[in-house]
């Protein structure tokens, strides 16, 4: 169980026209359920139709990291956005079904997602109307692009060559 409807959740967005950013977290607000011994997924998604297709990024918390508190979970990711592109946060678990031991995310009516919001009933995905599943996204850029771009706007610099030895990527703000 992810959710009192069904085994995986996933809330669609769509990127804008400029949109062609690295996403490098996801997070979605959720707890666990009695005792899971498997991990709890977060995955972007890509769209067929209008519902998730195929995994483009995942992480995974495990059962003995979560905690009954709904609070955010966030997992690392790199993924290279695609402007006006519809994607996925997908949610589910790495183990089998157990109504015991699971884990929920939380739902809003307030969230204001432009997106929609389905649930994996074990044979179809179902939309539910009037709520969302929050989530939040966390751009980055390679540390030594950013510190390009920086130096390459500065008044007295002429030219500005940076060597990434670092792989070292910093949050968007």
């Amino acid at each position: 169980v992810v959710t009192p409807q069904g085994t995986k959740a996933a809330q669609s967005f769509t990127t804008g026209a400029s949109d062609d950013w690295t996403a490098i977290s996801i997070a979605v607000r959720a707890r666990k359920g009695g005792n899971p011994s498997d991990e709890f997924r977060i995955s972007l998604y890509s769209e067929s139709g209008v519902a998730p297709s195929a995994s483009l990024a995942n992480g995974t918390i495990p059962g003995a990291d979560m905690d009954t508190v709904t609070r955010w979970r966030s997992v690392t990711i790199s993924y290279d956005f695609t402007p006006s592109t519809t994607y996925w946060i997908h949610v589910d678990r790495t183990g089998s079904d157990d109504a015991d031991d699971c884990y929920y995310v939380e739902l809003s009516t307030n969230a204001g997602a432009s997106g929609v919001y389905k649930y994996w009933d074990g044979a179809s995905w179902t939309a539910r109307v009037g709520v969302d599943m929050p989530y939040d996204i966390v751009g980055g850029d390679a540390t030594t692009t950013m510190i390009t771009e920086a130096l390459g706007e500065a008044q007295f610099v002429d030219a500005v060559a940076v060597t990434d030895i670092s792989g070292v990527t910093t949050p968007l703000y």
